[in-house]
């Protein structure tokens, strides 16, 4: 771990990672780096020096400076910890755990996402993405949303491949049970008996992802607490849209395949038990 500590304290100068990020572009001379660092050369020197014995730049014999591969490698890391520290406060309240490792390694792979920390707008990007999506849209969730019923049946009409995730014993939520008609729940079991709609369960959903080939319109992590709460990142990014693809089959290949009996069963129950209905 000494050496791993030794590693950090030379990254830990913002200076040395702006020159490290520098020579990621190619080899460059001391004076560039100065200028570009808005620094007098024997600053920049001294930085450059403790780069060398660290062994993550290197000098070639023109007088440029150079980084090394062990150097570019630890380079391809700094992005994850960039993403985490960026977003400090919302990772706080979030277990990671349930992400894979390999995943969790990429995780810089998420560097361009913005957070959104409204629920409102999420759901809001979430229904566009259904209605723009052309190919498919994947979606990993917690409970259905009433806003999503019909988008979700238009893109299944149209020809889109539209791919769920979901808890094992989901029920309809009681805020769409009082409001969805029968016609559009039916019709929705209609679609996924006709395979139009695929959907797979597990028993812990380590995430809350929804994207299609166009854009990630939300990624939530879990709670502390496991719950799903909706507050997350979006991106429209080639290596979030991969990062995001790539759990979602990985989750998929391993969850079992959807029962609808039982769902539709305690569906239709929820809707037998709506207030209205009493006598």
């Amino acid at each position: 771990m000494e050496r791993l500590s030794d590693l950090f304290f030379e990254l830990s100068h913002e200076n040395r990672l702006e020159i490290l990020g520098m020579l990621m572009t190619g080899p460059t001379k001391l004076t560039h780096i100065a200028v570009k660092m808005d620094n007098s050369s024997q600053e920049a020197h001294r930085h450059l020096s403790r780069l060398l014995d660290a062994g993550l730049v290197t000098k070639t014999p023109e007088g440029d400076y150079k980084i090394t591969s062990y150097g570019s490698q630890v380079m391809r890391l700094v992005p994850g910890y960039d993403f985490l520290t960026k977003n400090s406060e919302y990772f706080m309240t979030r277990d990671t755990s349930l992400i894979p490792d390999r995943f969790m390694a990429r995780v810089g792979e998420l560097s361009e996402s913005v957070l959104v920390n409204d629920v409102l707008v999420t759901l809001f990007d979430l229904e566009v993405m259904i209605k723009e999506s052309e190919e498919y849209a994947c979606i990993m969730i917690n409970q259905m949303v009433m806003n999503l019923y019909k988008p979700i049946l238009a893109a299944s009409d149209r020809g889109v491949t539209i791919k769920v995730i979901r808890p094992r014993g989901w029920g309809l939520p009681d805020n769409v049970a009082e409001k969805i008609d029968r016609e559009t729940l039916m019709e929705a079991f209609q679609h996924v008996e006709l395979g139009k709609i695929t959907q797979k369960e597990t028993e812990v959903l380590p995430a809350f992802m929804a994207y299609s080939e166009k854009q990630v319109a939300a990624l939530s992590f879990a709670r502390l607490d496991g719950g799903i709460d909706y507050l997350g990142f979006k991106a429209d990014d080639e290596k979030a849209s991969s990062w995001c693809h790539e759990l979602f089959d990985y989750i998929w290949d391993r969850a079992s395949r959807a029962d609808i009996d039982p769902v539709r069963a305690r569906h239709l129950l929820s809707l037998e038990r709506r207030p209205s209905d009493a006598p």
